[in-house]
């Protein structure tokens, strides 16, 4: 794999779009385009500023993952499969948590919960697992109320994607849903 390729995995990783990866260090989209293709390399002061939001700069130089920086990308992995908020330090706590608790566990320290709490509580905010089967419930129904009460029909798959987008405002408002919530869902899937 080039310095090339490797930009744009992590940028991908990350959730970067090129032009807001390449405005990090301060360039422009052309210059990332062109990192990506390998025509061009960015300077140190580039890699500096994506080295800040979780780029393995060792990785894009070298191909080498550095052992804290494999652990960031796993968590990033992590992030971006649960569809949790970009960059979301509470992840990044739990499983510092987590470690801590396996080397205190190593040494024979009686270890609490912790790590498994703070995990458990990331799991119930991530759009991609709802664990609650009554929201998922309540959100679909009122979805079909809206969508008949307009007469409109929404595709299996844009009705999916709008239940996606009520979760997320749902937790994102911190409180039930309300037909202007639904209402809203159906126009960011509607054509």
């Amino acid at each position: 794999m080039t310095i090339g390729e490797r930009i744009n995995k992590e940028r991908k990783q990350l959730g970067f779009s090129q032009a807001a990866f390449a405005a990090l260090g301060g360039a422009s989209k052309g210059s990332q385009i062109a990192w990506e293709k390998g025509s061009a390399f960015p300077n140190a002061a580039v890699l500096a500023a994506w080295a800040k939001v979780g780029v393995d700069v060792t990785y894009v130089l070298t191909g080498e993952r550095t052992k804290e920086q494999a652990l960031w990308s796993v968590l990033n992995s992590i992030q971006g499969f649960l569809q949790l908020i970009a960059h979301d330090e509470e992840l990044r706590e739990a499983c510092l948590l987590a470690n801590d608790e396996i080397e205190a566990s190593k040494r024979g320290e009686d270890v609490g919960n912790k790590a498994e709490l703070a995990i458990f509580a990331l799991l119930k905010k991530s759009p991609a697992l709802l664990l609650d089967q009554a929201l998922f419930e309540d959100m679909l129904e009122k979805l079909e109320f809206v969508l008949d009460a307009k007469e409109l029909t929404l595709s299996s798959s844009s009705k999916a994607k709008a239940v996606m987008h009520l979760y997320r405002a749902v937790q994102a408002a911190g409180r039930r849903i309300d037909l202007d919530m639904v209402e809203s869902a159906i126009k960011s899937v509607s054509p």
